[in-house]
């Protein structure tokens, strides 16, 4: 029932409104040659066939339907098209419709088509097609402010022409920034009657200085495809005429856009260049505080606009506040600006955080506006005596006491180097272990094939003769067309004769007297029937020509020649499947590896790192090295690196995070061991136990997962060399079996260590303590919830959970808690 009711629900089309039109492929054909019209009904799917009434001069000839049914969103569409071959006998310009479509007694119009039919001369001027391209620039508006981003789009229109090769355009902007260009969007449009392609290039620009600035013109460069003739009839053409490659450049019309200058009335004092509309919203976090506690002030700046100008607003502290420099964060929508600023009340008689005011010019209304958010309520009680008066930052800017460090011991150096950089997570491992063991199997499959056939050609007479009969009939009846055209029918006769029972008796395995049609229809089999008729035929014709006159006969010799010729092709397509798979196969491949290409090491930001660090400015260095990570590519040298700048910055929980993940990535690296030992012991941490079951398996802890993954591709590769060994010389088979046996222990021995490291290492669900202090691990997922332990700054904790903001993890030692998700980061 239920399958019932989906089968009824996919396929039953619903009661929309028929929507026709009518369209040409191109307006303009040369005479003798075919446009396709196309009457397309949307909405139903069994609408007939219009009739189309050819005005004089012109032919019109059904080429048949098309349908298609789509199911969008619980919506189904239909869509049935007729397709017409219009061919214009004569120049002029012809009218074609309007069209009726009747459907369910309701008759529907599309309007009518133009179509103009020029003579074939003036058609071939100038490169075909060429005047079916067109390229604009366009923008909404032609006014505009200085510094205002304005939305700008290059449009292609392409009508009766094949294009390729098509590259982004090109735009000249001099006096504008200008964003790059988006995907393009590509749609079919209606214009004139006729079906154009559309694809528009979208992108942003931006005004520098006031004036009439000029845009383009844009130019696009792309490959016009022009085809020649082939077909008999030429509204096939598109499918069997050869076709050339000429290159071409189309250009657009150059625009104008006059730039006013901002005004100078009205412009509040703290306008910092910020154009558009946007919108403002604050916040200060927390309420209550003692002296010395910090207070994040949160600003976003939302709208439309050049927010790349826009600078965060400058808070009116005053003497009651330590401010710091705000700093902007990610992670918010595309179009907003998200700025923290830190606050350090320094008296208790504070009772808010300043109004926050933000001012730009508004392009909409044309005149400054001032946005205001605040002021906010703040309660500030006395520190506490024990403690005194303590200044904090926010993780992004604190400035914590560096740690006492032991006389004569401190971390390793940095690394000068970046080492091998890879995509982070190195999620084309498993990609790279798949092809690393499919192309040694591939190659031994083929060395496989290639011994078995030549063991059987040489065993097997009939298979042998089978084999080489495809090879060996080609020349036989080059040689019987050679014959013929010199004139030697006898020849002729013979060598056709010869080559065929031949070819017939190999394939076929029939004794070389047996090749008679009967038997070969037997040995074809029913279906084959139409080769079994050919064969029959030209072994009537080959008798029939032995006895007639010299060159009365040429032209029947000439139909055996070529009936020969196409037997022989579609036996030996029959026998032998094409290739395509095979193909198909490679080209699969060559996909994979491509996938394997890795994006530009972020070189510049490693080594601006190691340069602030040198300078002792390790807060700014760590920052360097998050924007190299931030390119979406790793390597333990920068792993370390941050490590070491967290770990002088005083922040051994963000030190002992990538401590660890350099250390994932270069078990063997003695420096990454022995700052991680020197992070863990100045937090009263000791490293983790390896079971004594680990004995079993050392290269998991002092190899990375590539470097496992190569051995095994290796070891796996030696392998099949060594089978490929015993099958290529019998003579060496013993030896060859003994190496593959120590081979595969080997490789079985690798891979357990690969496999024990992607578990345990590369798919664990880790996580470094990095809040500062002491942090409580609860018997449940809430703020009120009983601390069960707690939890220093650089644990490893092992997460078994994640709950709405908390996680459940595991301490070394077995322990389980919740703890707030916000004070781990996950390796």
């Amino acid at each position: 029932m239920l399958a019932a009711l989906l089968m009824a629900c996919i396929f039953a089309t619903p009661a929309y409104a028929l929507e026709v039109r009518a369209y040409l492929d191109r307006s303009q054909v040369p005479v003798g040659q075919a446009a396709a019209l196309t009457i397309e009904a949307q909405g139903e799917q069994n609408v007939q066939a219009p009739n189309v009434a050819a005005p004089a001069g012109v032919e019109v000839r059904y080429v048949g339907p098309s349908t298609q049914v789509s199911f969008v969103n619980g919506q189904v569409s239909a869509t049935v098209s007729h397709r017409y071959a219009v061919t214009a006998r004569r120049v002029g310009r012809f009218t074609l419709g309007p069209f009726t479509v009747s459907h369910d007694g309701r008759d529907y119009q599309a309007p009518a088509v133009q179509l103009e039919a020029v003579a074939a001369a003036k058609a071939a001027q100038g490169a075909p097609g060429r005047d079916q391209i067109q390229l604009e620039i366009s923008v909404p508006r032609q006014r505009v402010y200085v510094q205002e981003t304005l939305p700008l789009t290059v449009t292609l229109t392409v009508g009766a022409a094949r294009i390729e090769d098509l590259q982004y355009p090109t735009l000249p902007a001099e006096g504008f920034t200008m964003e790059r260009f988006a995907e393009p969007n590509q749609t079919r449009e209606v214009r004139d009657g006729r079906a154009v392609a559309v694809l528009r290039f979208q992108t942003t620009i931006t005004p520098l200085r006031p004036g009439t600035l000029e845009l383009g013109p844009a130019l696009a460069r792309m490959a016009l495809v022009v085809q020649g003739r082939r077909g008999r009839d030429p509204f096939f053409d598109g499918f069997l005429g050869d076709y050339r490659k000429e290159p071409i450049e189309v250009a657009s019309e150059p625009l104008a856009l006059e730039v006013m200058p901002l005004p100078e009335s009205g412009r509040p004092p703290d306008f910092a260049g910020a154009v558009g509309h946007f919108s403002l919203e604050a916040t200060a976090r927390p309420e209550e505080v003692r002296v010395g506690d910090p207070v994040t002030v949160r600003i976003a700046i939302a709208g439309e606009g050049n927010l790349a100008a826009v600078n965060a607003p400058v808070l009116a502290a005053g003497d009651r506040f330590k401010a710091y420099p705000p700093q902007e964060v990610g992670g918010g929508p595309a179009k907003q600006k998200v700025f923290e600023q830190v606050l350090i009340p320094l008296r208790p008689d504070v009772t808010e955080v300043p109004a926050v005011t933000f001012s730009f010019f508004d392009t909409q209304a044309g005149r400054y506006q001032t946005l205001r958010s605040g002021p906010f309520p703040l309660a500030v009680r006395p520190a506490e005596e024990a403690q005194g008066a303590r200044v904090v930052e926010a993780d992004s800017q604190r400035e914590r006491e560096r740690p006492a460090e032991t006389l004569g011991r401190d971390i390793v150096y940095i690394k000068e180097a970046p080492g091998e950089m890879r995509a982070r997570g190195g999620g084309s491992l498993g990609l790279r272990l798949a092809l690393g063991l499919l192309l040694p199997t591939l190659a031994y499959a083929g060395l496989w094939w290639w011994v078995r056939q030549r063991d059987r050609l040489r065993d097997d007479p009939r298979y042998a003769r089978f084999t080489r009969a495809g090879r060996e009939v080609g020349a036989a009846l080059a040689e019987a067309r050679r014959r013929l055209a010199s004139g030697d029918d006898a020849g002729c006769d013979d060598a056709l004769s010869r080559a065929l029972r031949d070819y017939l008796a190999a394939k076929l395995d029939l004794p070389p007297g047996a090749v008679e049609a009967e038997n070969v229809a037997r040995r074809l089999g029913s279906d084959a029937g139409a080769t079994a008729a050919q064969v029959a035929n030209v072994l009537g014709l080959l008798e029939r020509v032995r006895y007639a006159p010299s060159g009365a006969a040429r032209d029947e010799r000439e139909s055996a020649l070529r009936q020969a010729e196409e037997i022989v092709a579609a036996l030996e397509k029959r026998r032998y499947p094409s290739g395509r798979g095979a193909s198909a196969a490679l080209l699969l491949l060559a996909l994979a590896a491509a996938t394997l290409a890795r994006a530009d090491d972020p070189i510049a930001a490693f080594y601006r790192g190691n340069a602030l660090y040198a300078e002792g400015r390790f807060a700014d260095a760590a920052a360097a090295y998050e924007s190299a990570l931030a390119g979406g590519q790793e390597s333990a040298a920068l792993y370390y690196n941050l490590g070491n700048a967290y770990m002088k910055d005083g922040r051994p929980g963000p030190a002992v995070l990538n401590y660890e993940r350099a250390r994932r990535l270069a078990p063997a690296d003695v420096d990454v061991r022995t700052n991680l030992a020197f992070a863990l012991e100045g937090q009263q941490l000791a490293p983790a136990e390896s079971p004594w079951w680990k004995l079993a398996l050392p290269l998991a802890e002092r190899a990375g997962s590539g470097a496992l993954a190569a051995a095994a591709v290796a070891l796996y590769a030696l392998v099949l060399a060594a089978l490929a060994v015993r099958l290529l010389w019998p003579a060496a088979r013993t030896p060859a079996t003994r190496a593959a046996l120590v081979a595969a222990a080997l490789l079985l021995f690798a891979g357990a260590n690969l496999g024990y490291r992607v578990a345990v290492y590369d798919l664990a669900e880790d996580a470094v303590v990095t809040a500062a202090g002491e942090t409580p691990v609860r018997f449940e997922p809430s703020d009120d919830g009983t601390a069960h332990f707690t939890v220093v700054e650089g644990t490893l904790l092992h997460v078994l959970e994640t709950r709405d903001g908390w996680l459940q993890v595991a301490r070394g030692d077995g322990r389980r808690g919740w703890i707030p998700a916000d004070a781990c980061t996950r390796l």
